[in-house]
């Protein structure tokens, strides 16, 4: 008699349970999808504004003869903000095709780094900061001023970036052996200089 009793409690039990399991799946549900979803790379995208080079000015100099302000305008037409601009300039060759063209007997070809050596840096800028602030006179080529050469071998890394949208100017001025130093020597030469950009999107 209690066996038949137990096994009734048994069978009532494993109904119940089965009765619950078949409820809990029958609750009600709903399913969604998000499709389309696209996940795309911003651009940091540096471009001249107007001309790769300074525009004029850097012609026809002649010693102590002050000259126009030069400048390069870069533009980040990019969707994302650049915090840190690297600049450099560097010297890239001699103007006059390795040919002396000076009038007179004495005139000799100065090289690129010489005729360099003769040009003094007046202004040097960019978004308004002072760049000649960091460069020193190295005094070893005998002028007493900064001249161009000692500023292509300047470090001009670390400076303020561009944001998104936003544009700003490399300012030069040079002016002529303002001290005499090299007398009739620079004339008829030049050089060639090269300003590379480089705008990262986070400082070192």
């Amino acid at each position: 008699m209690n066996t038949k009793i137990l096994m009734s409690v048994l069978v009532i039990g494993l109904t119940a349970m089965a009765v619950g399991g078949a409820m809990t799946g029958a609750f009600f549900s709903d399913t969604e999808e998000s499709t389309g979803n696209t996940f795309t790379a911003g651009t940091l995208d540096l471009t001249p504004d107007t001309s790769a080079a300074f525009v004029s000015g850097l012609t026809n100099l002649a010693p102590g003869v002050d000259n126009v302000a030069q400048s390069i305008t870069v533009f980040n037409s990019g969707t994302i903000d650049g915090a840190q601009m690297d600049l450099s300039i560097s010297i890239t060759g001699e103007a006059d095709g390795n040919n002396p063209k000076s009038p007179d007997a004495s005139g000799n070809d100065m090289s690129d780094t010489e005729y360099a050596e003769a040009l003094k840096v007046e202004t040097l800028t960019w978004e308004a900061n002072n760049l000649l602030s960091g460069i020193s006179d190295t005094n070893s080529d005998g002028n007493t001023y900064i001249d161009l050469k000692e500023v292509a071998n300047a470090d001009l890394s670390d400076q303020v970036g561009l944001t998104a949208d936003e544009k700003e100017k490399l300012r030069l001025d040079v002016t002529l052996d303002p001290t005499d130093k090299y007398s009739n020597a620079p004339q008829g030469d030049g050089v060639v200089i090269k300003v590379v950009f480089d705008l990262s999107q986070v400082a070192d």
